[in-house]
């Protein structure tokens, strides 16, 4: 079994000789062996050095062979100096944002330092200027593109800010004001096709090229109450727990109820202000609710009445031996509750696991030292009274009351067995990932935080550090059934292959589906003995969850779905796309749909024109003999979107101009010219729509609904909306005249209306030229 992705350190070393980056910048040390003061940002150039500015304030350079240095010392920044962010373009300059200075520095290869933007006074002024003679407000992230382009989080001025490569002309290519948000305090990151991304407040935002924005998550709204909760928008969820009906409650500013049909409701009186507010939940044996919640625990009973049962809100540890609402807790943080009534509370700030009798009684079962800071790793086979824990997180109780317990910062899950002995039964102590198919006491874990145990006594963890949910069965073995690289990513398909970000809470209902807290959402993995399974259904063009309409252009992802290798489909005889390709078919309400390729884990095809009429659709994937359960998605008359460049309906749409050109900022429309568009999700059309046939002849057909295109705000004229010419049946072609009276010159947004369904609005754009 190979191992991968062990973590190492790189740089600093608490027990080292301190590294004064200011002192000497000719200074040079182990980089493993040296302490550093609070490191910030970090970089990496082409050749593999890294940059760390720190508090000290200095920036460091880690070379390839392991050596500390200091590039720029103190006197690079001032007695006042603040480094932040770090950023190193492809020809060897290191930039640094000195945010209390206000300015943005660079060194060159050659060791000169210079102010590339801000001119030291705290302001927010110089767009289409020098760099050097703007106005910067405490500089935070930066980033630079691969053309030499810099970016700049102006924090206090909620803004992103670009210094051009050539000319060093500052301009501002987003603000968060008309979001509604003041305050960009996190870093900058830039891909390969020249997209910024940034944390806006709480919420991913995606500014493209063009500079169309797109927000991509929205952590910081709690809502949603009544709706499915996969429409919900949910903050810091911590606690987990499914009861016996199949209702679940997570902790999310408060404590969440979400049905057994899937609505999400706040429970009232839990709601707290802190964005964490109910830290850990359970469900007894009888239905009753158990949340811990900073310094309490309390019980929500089946007819609503809620009960503190711990803690008297105080923050301290005190009460052991007495009465449990007497008792004072630091921070709980994870709650369970055994077969016989006993609930178990893991205080992390103590580092103790205490237990609160039937009788009300609390004690300590695991944990020793001060009450405060008093962490550490000792006491394998012996009392857990006697050990150290090291901030215990999950909790978890098997059938026969052993006690598991996440040891957080020892990379350890450990066993409080019902006489008291407390052993480890995962993890080797030592940060990493290995293990995987051996003994789970000999393996690495990073940061267990989570802990499940099914009735079979497999414990479930959750390996945050790793991005990981590993499973040790009964006889010792650990492997891991979720998770790969950090991101949000995989559903649909086989939970190994998902892509998880430090999943915490986990529990296991009664069927075995296993539920994880993730990404600021709740994710499922869901035990499944078939060979094909349909995980979602997308727009083609937006790649989102928009409902289904009549020649709409879907994709399908899975497992199972067809061949290990994408197989195109082939246009038959009559110029007609056949129901299958590589052996896959699919099925809306059992009428075969047009396939345009087939694959292992998604399969595109045209949703069939007899669904008209339809509230849903039940939708099935036939492969080899084997069929998935079926998928319902909801059917509209019409569901409009773009195709875009980058494949997301968003940004720069992918359009065509009058002279054969792509529309783009260097091939830009004329007002009063004209521009094709395309798009997908019509819905009927006249002639009626025929399945799979690729247009050809006139009349061609064109959508029954009307349709209309705004342009920056302004009603265009369309000259033609219908069938792509030698397109298959739901590409749609639309051609309009770019009215007057825009502010051209650069993007601007377009929206496609389709009866009364439009195009997300803001979200696409094309270039449009004054001249």
């Amino acid at each position: 079994m190979s191992s991968s992705g062990i973590i190492t350190t790189v740089a600093g070393n608490p027990s080292g000789p301190y590294f004064q980056s200011s002192s000497s910048t000719s200074s040079v040390a182990v980089a493993t062996g040296a302490s550093i003061n609070e490191p910030l940002g970090v970089a990496v150039d082409n050749a593999g050095n890294l940059f760390v500015t720190v508090f000290d304030p200095g920036l460091l350079k880690v070379s390839t062979s392991g050596l500390l240095s200091g590039i720029a010392g103190r006197e690079a920044f001032g007695t006042n100096g603040s480094p932040l962010g770090v950023a190193v373009d492809g020809i060897g300059n290191v930039f640094f944002a000195d945010q209390n200075n206000n300015v943005v520095k660079k060194i060159s290869p050659g060791g000169t330092i210079t102010t590339v933007a801000g001119n030291g006074v705290s302001g927010y002024s110089g767009d289409g200027g020098p760099a050097t003679s703007a106005s910067l407000n405490r500089p935070y992230g930066i980033a630079v593109d691969g053309s030499g382009n810099l970016f700049i989080v102006d924090a206090q001025n909620s803004s992103v800010r670009k210094v051009a490569a050539n000319g060093g002309i500052i301009t501002t290519i987003f603000s968060s004001v008309p979001l509604g948000v003041s305050g960009l305090y996190s870093g900058v990151a830039i891909d390969t096709s020249a997209n910024v991304f940034l944390m806006v407040g709480n919420s991913l935002v995606r500014v493209a090229p063009s500079g169309g924005t797109t927000i991509l998550a929205a952590l910081s709204n709690v809502s949603g109450d009544g709706l499915q909760a996969t429409s919900a928008q949910l903050l810091g969820v911590n606690g987990i727990a499914v009861d016996d009906s199949g209702a679940f409650f997570i902790g999310d500013q408060g404590l969440k109820k979400i049905s057994p049909n899937g609505i999400i409701t706040s429970v009232p009186g839990t709601v707290s202000r802190r964005p964490t507010g109910t830290q850990s939940i359970a469900v007894d044996v009888i239905g009753n609710v158990v949340f811990g919640s900073g310094t309490a625990v309390s019980k929500l009973l089946p007819n609503g009445t809620i009960t503190t049962i711990a803690g008297n809100g105080q923050q301290d540890f005190a009460g052991d031996g007495g009465l449990a609402v007497s008792a004072a807790f630091r921070q709980t943080d994870s709650v369970t509750v055994a077969s016989d009534g006993s609930i178990f509370v893991s205080d992390v700030q103590t580092n103790r696991v205490r237990k609160i009798s039937q009788t009300g009684i609390i004690t300590t079962v695991a944990g020793s030292g001060p009450a405060l800071n008093g962490g550490g790793f000792s006491g394998d086979n012996g009392l857990g009274t006697n050990a150290l824990l090291n901030a215990p997180l999950g909790i978890a109780v098997d059938s026969a009351g052993n006690l598991f317990i996440a040891d957080y910062r020892n990379n350890r899950v450990r066993k409080v067995s019902t006489t008291g002995v407390i052993t480890t039964v995962a993890g080797n102590g030592v940060p990493g990932l290995s293990g995987d198919g051996g003994r789970a006491v000999d393996a690495q874990l990073s940061g267990p935080a989570g802990l499940a145990i099914d009735s079979s006594n497999n414990i479930f963890i959750s390996d945050c550090g790793n991005n990981r949910i590993r499973k040790v069965s009964s006889d010792g073995t650990i492997t891991t059934i979720a998770g790969t690289l950090i991101g949000y990513s995989g559903d649909g398909g086989p939970a190994a292959t998902a892509q998880l970000d430090c999943p915490r809470a986990i529990t296991i209902d009664g069927t075995g589906n296993i539920y994880v807290v993730d990404n600021e959402a709740v994710r499922l993995l869901r035990p499944s003995n078939q060979a094909i399974l349909v995980g979602a259904i997308l727009d083609a063009a937006s790649e989102s969850t928009a409902p289904l309409a009549p020649g709409k252009i879907v994709v399908i992802y899975g497992t199972g779905l067809g061949p290990a290798t994408l197989v195109p489909n082939q246009v038959a005889s009559g110029g007609v796309f056949s129901t299958q390709a590589g052996g896959t078919a699919v099925f809306f309400n059992g009428i075969a749909a047009p396939i345009i390729y087939s694959s292992a884990t998604q399969v595109a095809a045209v949703v069939p024109y007899g669904i008209s009429g339809s509230p849903t659709a039940q939708v099935t994937v036939r492969y080899q003999g084997q069929q998935s359960s079926t998928f319902t998605v909801p059917v509209a008359p019409s569901a409009p979107s773009f195709f875009s460049l980058y494949g997301t309906g968003a940004g720069q749409i992918a359009a065509i101009n009058l002279d054969g050109s792509v529309n783009d900022a260097a091939h830009p429309v004329k007002v009063g010219s004209y521009i094709s568009l395309y798009a997908t999700g019509e819905g009927q059309t006249n002639p009626l729509g025929v399945d799979g046939k690729l247009a050809s002849g006139t009349p061609y057909p064109a959508p029954i609904l009307p349709v209309k295109v705004t342009v920056g705000g302004v009603l265009a004229t369309v000259t033609y909306a219908g069938a792509a010419p030698t397109s298959i049946a739901g590409l749609m072609q639309i051609v309009v005249q770019i009215p007057a009276g825009l502010n051209s010159g650069g993007y601007v947004p377009v929206i496609l209306q389709v009866g009364t369904s439009s195009s997300v609005d803001g979200a696409a754009w094309i270039a449009v030229s004054g001249n």
